[in-house]
């Protein structure tokens, strides 16, 4: 589970490095995703293979509901497109930001 929040973070922050990277933007941005994507990759083939993971549920200190992150088997046949998709979508936006 951790690698799958690691993975999600991975793929925002390259978005906001890639703010301030100047010239090199989208190379940052299309390589965090990739790696980003890659690590999540990891815990969603894991769930669709069956792996159980535990539910991460951090404190919450709002006074309505709680947050609870959890990965099963259909989670992960979802997640793994979405992965792959988002990597090469990166890797094809290069050619249109090479100007």
């Amino acid at each position: 589970m951790h690698l799958l929040v690691i993975g999600l973070a991975v793929v925002a922050l390259s978005g906001v490095v890639a703010l301030f990277a100047g010239r090199v933007a989208s190379r940052v941005a299309a390589l965090g995703c990739v790696a980003g994507s890659l690590v999540g990759l990891v815990p969603a083939l894991q769930a669709m293979g069956g792996h159980p993971f535990p539910e991460l549920r951090p404190a919450w200190a709002l006074p309505l509901g709680e947050f609870h992150l959890a990965l099963d088997a259909l989670s992960g046949w979802f997640l793994a497109p979405i992965f792959v998709l988002a990597s090469l979508a990166a890797i094809y936006g290069l050619g249109y930001f090479a100007g």
